[in-house]
C-alpha cells in the first residue's frame, strides 16, 4: 500500500508540475580552423541547432587559440556568416579572443542555422608567418533568448499540490497504524 501512495505521489508531482522535467541541451559545436598561409584564405561552416521549445540566440566565442604563431597582431582576419549573410564583416581574431560571446541572431524553436566564414592571414605577414602554424577553435551554441515562466505559469495548481500531498499524509498515517503495539514503545 505504501508504495502504491509514494507511486501516485510521484507520478502526481510530476503530472502537477512540481517535479523538474528534463530540459533540452543546448546545441553546441566546436569548429577547429587551420591559420592560411600569407595571402590565403581558409573557409569554414557548422550548423548551429536550438533543440529548445523558445526562441534561442546563436552566439560564437573564441575557445582556444594556440600554435608557435599564435601571437597574431592584425593580419589574421575573421569573417562570419549566418546563412549567408555577412555578420561579423573581416575583423582581426585576436578581437574576438577572451571576450564575451558574440550574439550572432536568433534561431527559432526547433530550428537550426548554418554558420559559416572566412580566416585571412594578410599577405603583409609576409614571410615571418611562412612555414608557422596555429590554430584556433570556434564554439558556436545556441543561448535560450527567454527565461522560463515563473512558477505561476507553469500550471501548478492546488490539485497538482494538494492531492500528492493528501496521499503522502495517508500513506504515512497508514503505516503508523498498521505497527504492532511492541513497536509503538
Amino acid at each position: 500500500m505504501r508504495r502504491v501512495a509514494v507511486l501516485a505521489a510521484v507520478a502526481l508531482l510530476a503530472v502537477g508540475g512540481v517535479l523538474p522535467a528534463a530540459g533540452a541541451a543546448h546545441a553546441a559545436d566546436l569548429v577547429t580552423v587551420q591559420m592560411p598561409g600569407p595571402g590565403h584564405r581558409t573557409t569554414w561552416s557548422t550548423t548551429v541547432q536550438n533543440p529548445a521549445s523558445s526562441t534561442a540566440t546563436v552566439v560564437l566565442a573564441v575557445a582556444d587559440v594556440g600554435g608557435p604563431a599564435s601571437q597574431l597582431d592584425d593580419e589574421l582576419q575573421v569573417s562570419v556568416r549566418v546563412d549567408g549573410a555577412t555578420v561579423i564583416a573581416e575583423t582581426p581574431l585576436r578581437r574576438l579572443t577572451g571576450g564575451a560571446p558574440v550574439p550572432l541572431g536568433t534561431v527559432p524553436a526547433g530550428g537550426a542555422k548554418t554558420v559559416s566564414g572566412d580566416v585571412l592571414l594578410s599577405s603583409a605577414a609576409g614571410n615571418d608567418y611562412q612555414g608557422l602554424s596555429a590554430q584556433f577553435t570556434l564554439r558556436l551554441s545556441s543561448v535560450e533568448s527567454q527565461a522560463p515562466p515563473p512558477l505561476a505559469d507553469t500550471g501548478l495548481t492546488v490539485i497538482g499540490v494538494g492531492v500528492p500531498l493528501v496521499l503522502i499524509a495517508l500513506g504515512v498515517l497508514l503505516r503508523l497504524r498498521r505497527r504492532k503495539p511492541s513497536e509503538q514503545l
